[in-house]
């Protein structure tokens, strides 16, 4: 699989959350960049299990057409509304650090 930032088919889907690919870089910063679009806000809160879990998908098919990949930060949209933005490093054994942008 070849992955094309801006495509408007998700790169994956996991329980209700869409992953768009915005960008990535694989010759400096060793980073893609990811959108991940849901109807529900809560998938953004808590423990953020499942969150975790399609990041940790979404590292996998990086990793293949950039193996040298070191971070992955996501926004996340509810209603196209930022909602969380968060950020996982192979530093940080992959683990996703999370702020919340709460739409008003």
């Amino acid at each position: 699989m070849s992955l094309n930032a801006f495509s408007a088919t998700p790169v994956m889907s996991h329980l209700g959350m869409n992953a768009y690919l915005l960008n990535i870089d694989c010759r400096s910063a060793y980073e893609a960049k990811f959108d991940i679009q849901s109807q529900d806000p809560r998938v953004f809160d808590g423990d953020r299990v499942e969150l975790q879990r399609l990041i940790g998908q979404l590292r996998a098919v990086v990793s293949i057409d950039c193996p040298s990949i070191r971070r992955i930060t996501v926004k996340g949209t509810v209603n196209k509304k930022l909602y969380f933005a968060g950020a996982s490093e192979k530093g940080w054994n992959w683990k996703i650090i999370g702020l919340f942008a709460k739409p008003k």
